[in-house]
């Protein structure tokens, strides 16, 4: 049993409680508060749950395949900025690489759902996965379209596969959330 006070209230004295509530007083009471209604009651949540030997907050559907693909995905995007940046200092490099890379740093921070603007902190793992899947076949595409030595090997492996995972992964989460 957890006391909850509301909005300030106070334990009451022993006293004044019948005898089978007098060992209440002696239970931690978690506050809770009208004007944060909301954080209060994840708190009051959380306490239960603990109480209970379960685990809080409770893992999402999906939360590990987002969070590998996510962090992989951020590693790479910040490799390719030092492979362009580096090289920039040295020679010139050319629109589309510029462009490209512009385009997959974008990328991952939609795919991280970063607080670049309100509707990317809104998306979900999986529409974050969608648009990132997309957002890197259009900047491998453009990056490819300024080089003249990309083979086929190096599309598939660079371009599709990366894009192919994350729609797969957010095809694997859709299914996770159902079930």
């Amino acid at each position: 049993m957890i006391p909850v006070l509301l909005d300030g209230a106070r334990m009451p004295a022993v006293e004044n409680l019948p005898s089978d509530l007098q060992s209440l007083v002696r239970m931690n009471a978690t506050d809770v508060r009208a004007s944060r209604l909301n954080a209060d009651v994840w708190d009051l949540t959380g306490a239960t749950m603990s109480a209970l030997g379960e685990r809080w907050p409770p893992d999402e559907p999906g939360g590990k395949i987002y969070a590998v693909l996510a962090g992989i995905y951020a590693f790479f995007a910040g490799a390719v900025l030092l492979f362009v940046v580096i090289p920039s200092i040295f020679t010139s490099i050319g629109l589309p690489t510029v462009l490209g890379t512009f385009v997959l740093l974008i990328n991952a921070l939609v795919l991280l759902r970063l607080p670049i603007h309100s509707s990317v902190r809104t998306l979900t793992r999986q529409q974050a996965l969608r648009i990132g899947a997309v957002g890197h076949l259009v900047g491998f595409t453009i990056m490819s379209a300024g080089a003249s030595d990309v083979d086929g090997v190096m599309i598939f492996v660079f371009g599709v596969t990366p894009a192919a995972l994350m729609f797969l992964a957010s095809f694997a989460m859709r299914r996770l959330v159902r079930s």
